[in-house]
């Protein structure tokens, strides 16, 4: 989502396994600004979203309980635009 606005964004997404520092999975999100992958627990990752024109962002986190389809393990990013700079 567009950081202030809210506003759904389609961006690409990249999960690296920290151990190996291989891209596990790469997708991009739907017109909802809403991915669904499925990642083996017990693993360290880094989550990269990128989209031209926004910041990149960039966090670590840890999959260490089991989630589903019902109970999905959820993780909501805002991208924030790039401001042009003023003369």
């Amino acid at each position: 989502r567009e950081a202030g606005t809210r506003r759904p964004l389609i961006a690409e997404v990249d999960f690296i396994k920290l151990k190996s520092g291989q891209s596990h999975v790469q997708a991009q999100t739907d017109e909802e600004g809403e991915f669904l992958v499925v990642l083996p627990m017990g693993e360290d990752y880094a989550l990269n979203v990128s989209k031209p024109g926004y910041l990149f962002h960039s966090e670590n986190f840890a999959l260490a309980e089991a989630s589903s389809l019902t109970e999905p393990f959820l993780l909501e990013i805002e991208l924030s635009p790039i401001s042009e700079p003023t003369a």
